[in-house]
């Protein structure tokens, strides 16, 4: 069943596999606990010699495989984690190296780091150990290289001047001196052309540099149809993938992302918040299109719906989740779904194929296997039987086209939250490293995505930006009543919603409404989730009614019930991850 909700609201996935985390590749067979460390201690097998690629029994049989034990960092002090960090980098271990760096900020700042890293490169520690400098150097290098926005803390640059007073003096001449300095000099280079910019009242609105081939205004003011699915769908790539390279990363951790949108959080987690708005354009879009006008016949309305199909299947074609889950979601909603008269002129076809693009974010182990797999390859491989896409993508073969891969974040900050919620930050007075490793196999994923976006080569028009975010936002409220207007409710069924108290009045309109508790705008952001979940922690939908209730309610006599579509289920369980976790 479709649900309600001025936001997108997409369906919880399914708990997935737990041991996702590389550390448990082999068997855990216990742990070593140290001063201050906790090790996980695994057994795995590792083949090598010439039959390596062959299968485990042969290796087994003639010697050419062993058993080996593994230690992987659990939990520790903060001193521990640092001076592992050295330890790993000594032994090769880039794991560890690169998950600590992008995972030490929810535990630890910059300046914590920095100064348990550089207390060991000092003149008695250089000439005991010679190694050393070349240990900390390289991590240092590599902290500088992949991670440089951890010493932008302008206007100073605490941090940075610091790695550069401390090499200067231990490593003088060396690389990273030079490195370290040549940032430092890009830093306050920004900074200054950044406080030039403020202060030039010539670049607050800077001449529209790209030319359109399309004239838009207003969303009334334009034909849809004059838009090809094809270039909507273009448009809204590039769009979303222009917005999902901004993500920063770790702004994504420790649910500082699902703080309400209040002035004091207005600033937290920008680039996160940034994608969900994006989204959520995406699905106001769909809404005004299909609902606001309402001098429109419903075979009018159809070829709406219809062509949003088409945009989705663009979308999926072009790998881009993140339109396809918000356009998915529109149509998939209970104020189009109901409408009937409109659903019957839409080929069956185009319906099956449609629900099963909607399929695809139930599970999320699914999904995430197919965005591994597709971020790889020149094109999509539909999961659909559908001749016209197969053609499609043959084309697209012979082309040579390559795409990049636009996730759904929704589905991805669900997970992360869920680690999040599931894991104490501590365990045993410990810092619980664990916990990071698992969120940063997530992260990773993520960083890959963003990588694969380079292949995209839409250009976005200016005109077409200005037309979309001049798109009304529609509340809850307001798209049950556009889709009552267009499609009545007839009186039995009017009476039981009202026996029930699943109707009410609002103050400025006759017409009875769903009964909703504090239903936000759709331009407010999520309280626990970009993703939107549409339930509550009581079990009822945003509106304030249950989806038990409200099927019961849809399911009244001489009630319209939707169109005949094949569809696997009407939603899912909850999940048994987090449920509206406080930040």
């Amino acid at each position: 069943m479709g649900r309600c909700s001025s936001k997108l609201e997409a369906v919880q996935p399914k708990p997935i596999n737990q041991n996702t985390s590389s550390q448990n590749s082999g068997q855990v067979i216990g742990e070593e606990v140290e001063d201050g460390i906790i090790y996980t201690i695994s057994e795995s097998e590792v083949r090598f010699g010439p039959n390596k690629g062959k299968p485990l029994w042969f290796n087994r049989k003639s010697g050419l495989s062993e058993t080996r034990k593994v230690r992987t960092v659990k939990a520790g002090t903060l001193e521990k984690l640092v001076e592992h960090l050295v330890h790993a980098s000594k032994a090769n271990d880039s794991a560890y190296v690169t998950t600590f760096l992008w995972m030490y900020r929810p535990f630890a700042t910059t300046k914590q780091v920095l100064d348990l890293l550089l207390n060991n490169l000092n003149a008695e520690n250089l000439n005991d150990n010679p190694d050393l400098k070349n240990t900390i150097s390289f991590i240092l290098g590599v902290w500088l290289d992949q991670h440089s926005e951890d010493f932008r803390d302008a206007p100073g640059y605490e941090c940075l001047k610091q790695i550069i007073r401390c090499v200067q003096q231990s490593i003088p001449g060396s690389d990273l001196e030079s490195r370290a300095c040549n940032l430092l000099t890009q830093f306050q280079q920004e900074q200054n052309k950044e406080l030039a910019q403020e202060g030039d009242p010539s670049t607050c609105n800077p001449p529209i540099a790209k030319e359109s081939s399309l004239l838009y205004t207003t969303i009334e003011e334009v034909d849809l149809f004059s838009i090809p699915p094809k270039k909507m769908a273009e448009q809204l790539t590039a769009l979303d993938a222009d917005i999902f390279q901004k993500v920063v990363l770790y702004d994504c951790l420790g649910c500082v992302f699902s703080k309400k949108d209040t002035q004091k959080n207005k600033h937290v987690a920008p680039t996160v918040r940034a994608v969900v708005d994006q989204c959520h354009h995406v699905y106001d879009l769909v809404m005004s299109t299909c609902l606001k006008d309402l001098s429109m016949t419903a075979q009018e309305r159809a070829k709406v719906i219809e062509y949003w199909m088409d945009v989705a299947i663009e979308c999926r074609d072009m790998k881009n989740f993140s339109s396809l889950r918000a356009i998915c979601g529109a149509v998939d909603c209970t104020p189009i779904l109901r409408l009937k008269k409109s659903w019957e002129g839409i080929p069956t076809k185009k319906v099956k194929m449609f629900y099963e693009f909607v399929e695809l974010f139930k599970v999320f182990e699914e999904y995430e296997a197919l965005l591994l797999k597709e971020s790889t390859t020149k094109c999509a491989t539909a999961d659909v039987n559908n001749k016209k896409a197969k053609k499609r993508l043959k084309k697209q073969k012979k082309k040579g086209v390559v795409y990049g891969t636009i996730p759904y974040m929704g589905l991805h900050l669900w997970y992360l939250t869920f680690l999040d919620t599931r894991n104490k930050n501590i365990k045993r007075g410990l810092i619980n490293f664990q916990k990071r490793q698992e969120e940063f196999e997530v992260l990773a994923t993520l960083k890959l995505l963003q990588a694969s976006c380079n292949n995209y080569r839409f250009t976005i028009e200016e005109s077409f930006l200005n037309w979309f975010h001049s798109v009304e936002r529609l509340s809850c409220d307001e798209t049950y009543l556009l889709s009552w207007d267009i499609e009545p409710l007839s009186n039995s069924a009017r009476e039981k919603m009202g026996r029930q108290g699943l109707l009410r009045k609002p103050s400025n309109s006759s017409e009875p409404i769903p009964a909703t508790t504090s239903q936000p705008k759709s331009t407010d952001h999520p309280e626990c989730s970009p993703q939107v979940s549409d339930t509550t922690n009581s079990g009822t939908t945003l509106s304030g009614y249950s989806k038990a209730e409200m099927k019961e309610a849809q399911a009244a006599p001489s009630e319209p019930e939707g169109p005949s579509i094949p569809k696997t289920q009407a939603a899912p369980s909850e999940p048994e991850g987090p449920s509206n976790p406080e930040a």
